[in-house]
């Protein structure tokens, strides 16, 4: 076994200080892994469901990351 550490992808991203700071406030500390592992998932689900449209949506504001699929049947429903 070797002592050199497992490596861990990471992804940067630039945000202005203001977000920085918003997020830091919103976010509490314990919490910003997970919450940003699950962000990641949910990105990937919609790409591969809908394809680069919804990519562009997402980028543009056009679409409301707050939805999930309904349950009983084709569509979204907001959380």
């Amino acid at each position: 076994m070797s002592n050199q550490k497992e490596w861990r992808p990471r992804i940067s991203v630039a945000i202005d200080e203001e977000k920085y700071y918003e997020l830091q406030q919103a976010i509490p500390w314990g919490m910003r892994d997970k919450i940003f592992r699950q962000f990641a998932d949910e990105l990937i689900r919609i790409s591969t469901q809908y394809g680069p449209i919804a990519l562009s949506l997402l980028a543009t504001r056009g679409f409301d990351i707050l939805l999930k699929e309904d349950k009983d049947g084709p569509g979204t429903t907001r959380v």
